[in-house]
C-alpha cells in the first residue's frame, strides 16, 4: 500500500542519505498514489504537472525525515499532487 511504500521510500532515502531522489522510486510511489486517490490525467503534460507536484510534497516530507525528531507525521494525501496555485484556493486565498 502507499503509506508502506512512502515509509519504505523514507527509511531507504535516508539510510543512503541522498541529496536527490530516485526517480525510479519516486515514479512508482506516484503510480500508487494515483491508484489509491484514483487520479487520471487529462493529458501527458497534466500527468507530467501533477509528477512534479508530487515530488516537491515528496520532497518537503523527505527533508522534515532526515531532521529526525518530528512530534508530528507527515504523509501522502488527496492533496499531494496539488500546485500551490490550487492548494491557495482550497484554502480559501484569493489570486492577487
Amino acid at each position: 500500500d502507499l503509506d508502506s511504500a512512502l515509509a519504505s521510500y523514507l527509511t531507504s532515502t535516508n539510510a543512503r542519505n541522498l541529496p536527490g531522489q530516485n526517480t525510479d522510486a519516486v515514479k512508482s510511489l506516484y503510480n500508487l498514489y494515483k491508484q489509491e486517490f484514483k487520479r487520471n490525467a487529462k493529458s501527458l503534460a497534466d500527468d507530467q504537472q501533477r509528477l512534479a507536484a508530487f515530488t516537491e510534497t515528496l520532497s518537503a516530507i523527505t527533508d522534515q525525515y532526515r531532521k529526525g525528531q518530528q512530534t508530528f507525521t507527515l504523509g501522502l494525501n488527496e492533496f499531494s499532487d496539488r500546485t500551490a496555485d490550487e492548494l491557495s484556493k482550497y484554502r480559501g486565498a484569493q489570486a492577487p
